[in-house]
């Protein structure tokens, strides 16, 4: 995303998703965030990215408080990396095949 943090909109948030899963980055589940300024971040819901639509993406208040029941359990670890770094305006977490397999390579 180009555009400076405070432009982003669930849609867009949502687009990253469904662009994450098309490409095969997500088998099911992941979930794709995107700081909306030092008030807080964007969220997509606990749902297939690819079919995530601006409805299922949150708002998150600058604690990472949750707003709503469908949020990942990883929400409070996207409010502390945005809380401890100010450079980083989105975060994509995938479970996509290869990076399972990289990980178990590497214990």
């Amino acid at each position: 995303m180009t555009q400076p943090a405070e432009k982003v909109g669930a849609g867009q948030v949502a687009e990253a998703a469904r662009i994450v899963a098309g490409a095969g980055l997500a088998e099911g589940f992941g979930h794709v965030s995107a700081r909306v300024s030092d008030s807080g971040f964007m969220i997509t819901a606990t749902r297939p990215l690819g079919a995530c639509s601006s409805s299922d993406v949150h708002l998150i208040g600058p604690g990472g408080e949750p707003g709503a029941e469908d949020l990942p359990l990883e929400t409070p670890m996207h409010a502390a990396i945005y809380g401890a770094r100010a450079d980083v305006m989105a975060i994509c977490r995938t479970h996509s095949p290869v990076a399972v397999i990289a990980g178990t390579r590497s214990c």
